[in-house]
């Protein structure tokens, strides 16, 4: 059996036991967590300083050229589109997280996410928290690690 027949057997058996009357209480959340988070593949978070080289190295995973955020945005997320259709790759709102729809294979199996920087430590925080919360990995940019970036580095979860 194939990777993907073999995927989409465990997803299919999930979704028969969540809307079969077997499972109740938590073991029918846990099931319906489980698979939002393999329909979902990885989350990938890209954070780090203000200016650190975060849209470079996603446009690099992406191989393509990324617009900046709008500077009200906390994050950019980033989803795929195997069609390339433009009208459907436009940027959606998400709150204050843009939502960019490419034509990126990576984006098939992965959820990526780039954290904007703020100049303001209290903000750059709350982004950070709001991001680590989500990920199932944070890659960190920076040209040094300073202990401003330890401090902030010191809320991800293992």
């Amino acid at each position: 059996m194939s990777d993907d027949a073999l995927r989409a057997d465990v997803l299919g058996r999930l979704r028969v036991a969540i809307a079969s009357d077997r499972l109740i209480g938590a073991a029918r959340t846990q099931a319906a967590e489980m698979l939002q988070r393999l329909q979902n593949g990885v989350s990938l978070v890209v954070a780090g300083p203000k200016e650190s080289g975060k849209s470079d190295l996603c446009g690099l995973l992406l191989q393509s050229f990324l617009m900046p955020a709008p500077p009200e945005a906390i994050a950019v997320r980033f989803t795929g589109n195997q069609r390339f259709d433009p009208p459907a790759c436009e940027e959606t709102p998400e709150g204050d997280v843009p939502t960019r729809c490419l034509p990126a294979a990576l984006l098939a199996e992965v959820q990526l996410t780039d954290v904007a920087g703020s100049a303001d430590a209290t903000e750059q925080a709350r982004r950070l928290r709001w991001a680590f919360g989500r990920a199932d990995m944070v890659l960190w940019c920076s040209t040094d690690f300073t202990p401003q970036d330890a401090a902030l580095w010191a809320d991800v979860p293992e």
